[in-house]
C-alpha cells in the first residue's frame, strides 16, 4: 500500500516574489495547479508512525510532516541543512487517506495545528538537459490562520549543485528564470520556512523586511 522513495540530497532555492512578478510567471508557464496541506509532526509522534513505516535511520532526520497533494498523501522525513542551506536529505513515502487523516487528528492534541494550507503552481524547465522543477507556493494559512499576503514563494529544485550556486549568487542560469532578479533570496533563512510558518506564522518584522525589500526591486 505504501512506497518509499528516498532523495539523498534535494538541492533547492527559495526566493519571495511579489505578486506583480507572480502573475507575469503564472501567465507565461501556465504552471500545473494543486492544493497542498502540510502538517509537522512532534518528534514523538513522528519517530511512532516512522517505525511503522519502516523508517530506520532516524538520527538522520529533523524534521517529519504528513502533506495532501492534491489526490495524493505522504509522510515525510527531512534531514538538516547542508551547502549552505540548499541541499537536504529526503525520505517520502506514499500513504492513504485514512493514515493521514489518523496521523494529523493526533497533532490536534495541543488545540493548535502546527499546518500550512497553500495553492501550488509548479512547471519543470530544461538547463543543460536536465530537469529542473519551479513550484510557487500563494499561502492560504498558516498556523491555523487564514492569511493573505502580497507575496507568494518560489522553490527551484535542481539536481546539479552548481545551478543552486549561480543562483545563490544572482545569476541568471536562463531566460526563463530572470523573474528570480526581482525577487528575495530566502535560502535557509528560518523565519521563511514551512515548519516555522506551521509553527508560528509570518512575524510583523519578516512580513515588513519583505514589503521594503520587495519595494526597492519593483520597477
Amino acid at each position: 500500500m505504501n512506497s518509499k522513495e528516498e532523495t539523498p540530497t534535494e538541492i533547492e532555492v527559495k526566493f519571495i516574489l511579489s505578486r506583480p512578478v507572480f502573475e507575469r510567471v503564472v501567465n507565461r508557464h501556465r504552471p500545473a495547479k494543486k492544493e497542498i496541506e502540510q502538517v509537522y509532526l512532534s518528534p514523538e509522534l513522528a519517530l511512532f508512525f516512522a517505525d511503522k513505516l519502516g523508517y530506520r535511520d532516524h538520527e538522520a532526520y529533523n524534521e517529519w510532516r504528513i502533506r495532501r497533494k492534491g489526490d495524493k498523501y505522504f509522510f515525510t522525513a527531512k534531514g538538516p541543512a547542508l551547502a549552505h542551506g540548499t541541499q537536504r536529505r529526503e525520505f517520502e513515502t506514499a500513504i492513504d487517506e485514512s493514515l493521514f487523516s489518523k496521523i494529523k487528528e493526533q497533532t490536534l492534541g495541543d488545540g493548535k495545528p502546527k499546518q500550512v494550507d497553500k495553492t501550488r503552481f509548479s512547471f519543470e524547465l530544461d538547463i543543460e538537459n536536465e530537469a529542473v522543477e519551479v513550484s510557487i507556493d500563494d499561502y492560504r494559512a498558516v498556523a491555523g490562520t487564514p492569511i493573505k499576503l502580497d507575496f507568494v514563494t518560489c522553490e527551484v529544485e535542481v539536481k546539479n549543485q552548481r545551478f543552486a550556486d549561480e543562483m545563490v549568487a544572482g545569476r541568471t542560469l536562463v531566460p526563463e528564470l530572470a523573474f528570480l532578479s526581482q525577487g528575495i533570496h530566502v535560502t535557509g533563512i528560518k523565519s521563511f520556512s514551512n515548519r516555522q510558518l506551521a509553527e508560528n506564522g509570518f512575524s510583523h518584522t519578516s512580513l515588513a523586511a519583505v514589503a521594503s525589500s520587495l519595494a526597492r526591486k519593483a520597477p
